[in-house]
């Protein structure tokens, strides 16, 4: 395949993941089981189910690497997903707010010495952030915003 047709092919794979998902988490929700857990449970199947699309993360990141610094912070970075094709870089931060996530990401790349995991609320972020800002060339935020209520406020963080 020509290599606009390869885009094409893993962007529609990935919009066909996404959708699956959706309706498998709407459908869980008619039948009851996500009631009383918030949509925490939907959530969690729906970050793992796009930390299988490789294809489609790695065209993600294809979109932007070149416009990357040595130094990288990526925001909300849940499962790790996007996390996986940042490791070219001498430094990488991965940040998020729920700790299953944050618990994930620490085994993962625990042996990774330039990689560092940390806990940060973009809405109110904590006094143990401030020596994040800065301190980076660049920043990740990818499928996160939608998530944020107070998504201005975030993006003013």
């Amino acid at each position: 395949m020509t290599a606009p047709i390869t885009a094409l092919y893993a962007a529609l794979c990935g919009f066909l993941i996404l959708v699956l998902a959706f309706l498998a988490v709407r459908q869980r929700m008619k039948n009851g089981v996500l009631l009383g857990d918030g949509g925490q449970e939907a959530m969690q199947r729906a970050m793992r189910v796009m930390a299988n699309a490789g294809r489609y993360n790695r065209l993600l990141c294809d979109q932007f690497r070149s416009h990357l610094g040595p130094a990288v912070i990526e925001l909300g970075a849940g499962v790790g997903r996007l996390s996986r094709f940042l490791l070219d870089r001498e430094r990488l931060v991965l940040t998020d707010t729920h700790s299953t996530y944050l618990d994930l990401l620490s085994r993962t790349y625990k042996d990774w010495e330039y990689v560092r995991v940390f806990p940060l609320d973009l809405v109110e972020p904590g006094p143990e952030a401030q020596g994040l800002w800065g301190s980076f060339d660049s920043a990740v935020c990818v499928n996160v915003l939608e998530h944020i209520q107070e998504d201005r406020q975030a993006l003013a963080t």
